[in-house]
Formats: C-alpha cells, structure tokens, sequence
C-alpha cells in the first residue's frame, strides 16, 4: 500500500503479480497514522495512540482499545504511540466471522497480547519470560516465536487462552544482537528463519538436519546468513 503527499487521503494497492497499482481508493481513515496489514484489514495506529481496525475498501472501522492501555507502556521507549505495535495478526477475518481474535506483538520486551470483540482491553499471554519476536496465525492458533529459538502456540479461543498449547524449541543454537527471527508459513506448514548476518560465509557445507521429537529443524548455509527452518510437528504429543 502506498501513500501520495500530494493527495493524502488516496492509497495505492500494488500488486507484485501483475507489477503495479492494481487499486486506488480514497481512506482517509488511513491519513496520517502507521498501518499493519492483516488479511485484508488495516490496523491503524494514530500519532496520539488510537487504535482502528479498517477494511480499506468497505472502509468498515472497528475501535481497538488505546495504545496506553497497553501493559507496560509507562515503560516504554518509543518516542511516538506508533512505532510501539511491532505486528498485529487476526484469526479470521471479521466480515466472515464475529468469533475472531486479534494478536499483538509489541512494547520493549516483546509482549504478546490478544484482543476479541468486545473486550475493553487487550490481555497478555502467561509466560514467565517474555522477549517474542514474531507472530502468525496457522489453523486457528497463534504461533509466536522468542529470542532464543521458543516457538509457542496458543489456544486464544479455547478454555486456557493465555497459556501456551505447546512449545518446541532449537538446541545449540546461539541466538544474539546480529540475528533476526521470524515465522512463516509455506505450503500448509509453519517455518521458522533465522536469519544471521554477523557471519560473512558458511562456505560450501551440506545442510545440517537436527530432529526433535516430531519435528525437523533444517540450518541453511548460504552467503553469509543462516536460516533455520523449523517444519511443524504433529501437534499430538507437544503439550
């Protein structure tokens, strides 16, 4: 999505497919304020700490609780009400389902929190230590992933929400300042990349295949980065 200083109110969808603006629709919903996507739908962050969900086309607008009603905010070091929401995913979308979830990603440490409709304020998961990274939704759960290689899924809509399902994580694996998480997922399975570029060349060695449990954890060497895929498991078995 792209923004016109000329023309503040119009957003441009680009499509990578076709390779150029495949839509422009006016949203002034939009106009001034910090925007993650999520399956079609805007969270939009406004500069004093509004919180919206908005479908760009519909221009349907849903109130999120205020960004200083976060846990932790007091704390924080973000010099704008913007930058402090680092991702934001939905279960389902809400113009297909009333029985949705919000997860987000934010604040200094790495909070991870979720909102449904109707709630007044967000709640936080129970970890003893936080430090979550990225966040997707996968077959109605939320995987997050934490600084040092934990990935752990949450049961948002069932009796235990903020307590995790299961968690699986990568031995003899350093993780530190030069080095980037995220999951992912790709044909109908979640990834984890590790991506480190405090390394200038891993050389021509093969792959190296870790298995854990039911899972598979498959380090790449390529050019200087290392990504470390983690394939999901049967979930039989985790908790």
């Amino acid at each position: 999505m792209l923004s016109d200083k000329d023309k503040p109110d119009e957003r441009q969808f680009v499509s990578l497919r076709k390779g150029g603006v495949n839509r422009t629709v006016n949203l002034p919903e939009a106009r001034g304020k910090r925007c993650l996507e999520t399956l079609g739908w805007l969270v939009t962050l406004a500069e004093y700490g509004e919180m919206n969900l908005v479908h760009p086309f519909s221009r349907v607008q849903i109130n999120l609780p205020h960004v200083t009603t976060f846990n932790d905010y007091h704390l924080s070091s973000w010099d704008k009400h913007t930058s402090f929401i680092h991702k934001a995913v939905l279960s389902s979308s809400p113009e297909e389902s009333k029985d949705y979830v919000l997860v987000v990603l934010y604040g200094n440490f790495g909070h991870l929190g979720f909102w449904r409709p109707g709630d007044k304020s967000r709640t936080d998961v129970e970890v003893p230590i936080l430090g979550f990274r990225d966040i997707i939704f996968h077959e109605g759960l939320p995987y997050a992933v934490k600084g040092h290689g934990m990935v752990l899924a949450f049961d948002v809509l069932g009796p235990y929400p903020t307590r995790p399902w299961f968690g699986l994580g990568i031995p003899d694996i350093c993780f530190g300042s030069h080095k980037q998480l995220f999951i992912v997922e790709s044909a109908g399975v979640v990834l984890m990349v590790h991506q480190d570029a405090s390394l200038s060349d891993f050389g021509d060695d093969d792959p190296l295949v870790l298995i854990i449990r039911k899972g598979l954890v498959l380090i790449i060497r390529h050019a200087g980065f290392k990504y470390s895929s983690l394939l999901q498991a049967q979930r039989n078995g985790w908790r």
